[in-house]
C-alpha cells in the first residue's frame, strides 16, 4: 500500500528564519513537500548560487532526503513568538504530536545537538524513530563497540525509538548546474529516511531499505570517508549500529536493519518493524476514536473488528508473500459484562511478524571427503 511518508529534522542553525515565511518563522515550523519546493525557498530569498553560512549543512541534509522523490519533510526550530520561542532540544514544535500528528522518522543534520534533539523527539513522542548518523569516522570497532558518545555525539540506553546509521559520504554541493561545485562531507541519516520515503511510496511502509538493490542505493555519493571490512561491519551490527557500505560497480547501501533495542529476541530491535508498528498504532488509534461513546454492542464490536481488518490487510507485511499474520478479537470474550459496565471497549490484536535475513552463511563442501572447502559469510 503506497504511503506518503513523513520525516522531520530540527534546525539548530537558523534554517527557518533564513528561508521561512512569516507564519513559519513565528511558529518555528516549516513544511516542505518536494525537492522543487525546497529549491524555491532558496530562490525566493535570493540564494541563487546555493546554501551558505552555518545552515548550509542542514539545508543539504533536507535536500538529500527530498532527492529520493517522495515524502514530506517538517523542519522544526525556534519560533519568534509563542510556545517555542525559547531554544530547547527537549521542547520543540516536532515534540508536539498535535502540531505534527503523523511522523515516521526524525533524522539528525549532523551538527552539534542535532543527534540529541532527534533522539529526544522520537523517545518522547514514541510514534516515530530517530535516525542518527555518525559525526566522525567510527572508532574502536570490535565485538564490544561502545564509542557512540564519541562517534555519534550521544549516550543512550536501550530503545526501539532510535537507530544509528554508521557511515559518512562525500557529496557535491552543485545541486544545480548554475551553482559552484564543492565537496561536502555528511552523515547518511537523511539518505536512509529518503530511501524509506521512496520505498513507502512505490511499495509499502514495511519495506526494508537495507540490502543491495535498485531501490536501495544511497544517492549522491562521491566516496565514503571510511571503508568498513566484513569483520567491522559484523561487529557494528552485533552492537546495533547499521553500517553503510560501498560496493564497486554496484553502489552504496545500508547493510543493517537494527534499532538500538538491545534484545535480539524482540521484534523491536528491527528498524522496519518498529516503523510499521508505529504506523499501525497511529492508524488504529484514529480508527478507534470513532467509536468513543458508542454503545458497546455486538454490532459495534463487529464494526470495530471489520474496520481494523480492512486497514491491516492492505499492509504488505501481512500479505502471503511477506508472511505476517494477525488476529483481531473484539467480542464477548474480551468484552465481558463487567467490562461493558465499566464503560470500556477492549480490542486485542495478536501479530506474527516475519523475521528477515540479515546474515547469509555459505559453506562450500568437497564432495569427495565431506570437508568444508571454504565458508563465506555475508553481513
Amino acid at each position: 500500500m503506497a504511503y506518503d511518508f513523513k520525516a522531520a529534522t530540527l534546525s539548530i542553525n537558523g534554517l527557518i528564519p533564513t528561508l521561512g515565511v512569516t507564519a513559519e518563522i513565528e511558529q518555528g515550523l516549516m513544511t516542505v513537500t518536494s525537492k522543487t519546493d525546497w529549491l524555491s525557498k532558496l530562490n525566493n530569498k535570493n540564494y541563487t548560487t546555493g546554501p551558505t553560512g552555518s545552515w548550509k549543512g542542514e539545508w543539504l541534509s533536507v535536500y538529500q532526503y527530498l532527492d529520493y522523490g517522495n515524502g514530506t519533510c517538517y523542519v522544526g526550530g525556534t519560533g519568534s513568538t509563542g510556545s517555542y520561542q525559547s531554544y530547547s532540544i527537549t521542547n520543540t514544535p516536532l515534540h508536539n504530536s498535535t502540531l505534527v500528528p503523523n511522523l515516521d522518522v526524525v533524522f539528525d543534520c549532523g551538527n552539534t545537538f542535532s543527534a540529541g534533539a532527534a533522539a529526544s523527539i522520537a523517545i518522547s513522542r514514541q510514534d516515530c524513530v530517530a535516525l542518527i548518523g555518525n559525526k566522525s569516522n567510527l572508532t574502536g570497532i570490535d565485538s564490544l563497540y561502545d564509542s557512540e558518545p564519541d562517534d555519534f555525539g550521544i549516550t543512550l540506553g536501550s530503545t526501539e525509538y532510535v537507530a544509528f546509521i554508521g557511515g559518512r559520504k562525500q557529496t557535491d554541493t552543485k545541486v544545480l548546474a548554475t551553482w559552484p561545485g564543492s565537496y561536502f562531507t555528511m552523515n547518511c541519516s537523511a539518505d536512509v529516511a529518503g530511501l524509506m520515503a521512496y520505498n513507502s511510496n512505490i511499495s509499502d511502509i514495511s519495506t526494508i531499505v537495507a540490502g543491495v538493490g535498485a531501490d536501495k542505493a544511497i544517492k549522491n555519493v562521491i566516496s565514503l570517508t571510511q571503508t568498513l571490512s566484513d569483520t567491522e561491519a559484523g561487529f557494528l551490527k552485533l552492537n546495533n549500529i547499521n553500517p553503510i557500505r560501498q560496493y564497486s560497480g554496484f553502489g552504496t547501501y545500508l547493510l543493517g536493519n537494527k534499532t538500538y533495542k538491545n534484545n535480539s529476541n524482540s521484534i523491536l530491535d528491527r528498524l522496519n518493524l518498529v516503523v510499521v508498528l508505529n504506523y499501525i498504532k497511529r492508524n488504529i488509534k484514529t480508527i478507534l476514536s470513532q467509536y468513543l461513546y458508542q454503545s458497546n454492542t455486538e454490532t459495534t464490536r463487529s464494526l470495530v473488528s471489520g474496520t481494523i481488518d480492512a486497514f491491516m490487510k492492505d499492509l504488505y507485511i501481512f500479505s502471503p508473500v511477506s508472511g505476517g499474520t494477525y488476529t483481531i478479537i473484539c467480542d464477548s470474550t474480551n468484552n465481558t459484562t463487567a467490562t461493558i459496565q465499566q464503560g470500556q471497549l477492549v480490542v486485542n490484536i495478536t501479530l506474527s511478524l516475519p523475521m528477515y535475513i540479515d546474515t547469509i552463511i555459505l559453506n562450500v563442501i568437497n564432495n569427495l571427503d565431506g570437508e568444508t572447502a571454504f565458508t563465506v559469510t555475508l553481513v
